[in-house]
């Protein structure tokens, strides 16, 4: 498909090739009839799909942002403490003999 709109055309910048894509993609491609599904894509797309499509949010989404966190060292002996009673038995099967019943009473 990207042969087909790529190949020998020619765009002023990204934003020319962006609508001319989107115009290929809804009058030319997504109008012809589909080998699987006997149906243009645009005519499935407006008749099943668009109708249950919901809107978008009012408010955009807010990305979360990444940092890297410290820890006390004594989180970090727990962490490590927690990860070696995780081990596994070389015979593959879990080791469970630090496992303990807490019961929540109220």
């Amino acid at each position: 498909m990207r042969q087909q709109l790529v190949a020998g055309r020619s765009y002023v910048d990204l934003a020319d090739l962006n609508q001319k894509a989107l115009l290929w993609c809804r009058e030319q491609v997504g109008r012809e009839i589909h080998g699987t599904t006997c149906e243009a894509p645009m005519t499935r797309f407006e008749q099943l799909e668009q109708p249950a499509l919901l809107p978008l949010p009012a408010q955009p989404f807010d990305p979360p942002t990444w940092a890297e966190a410290r820890v006390h060292p004594f989180q970090g002996q727990q962490q490590k403490a927690f990860q070696d009673s995780l081990k596994i038995k070389t015979s593959g099967a879990w080791d469970d003999s630090h496992l303990h019943t807490i019961t929540h009473t109220e």
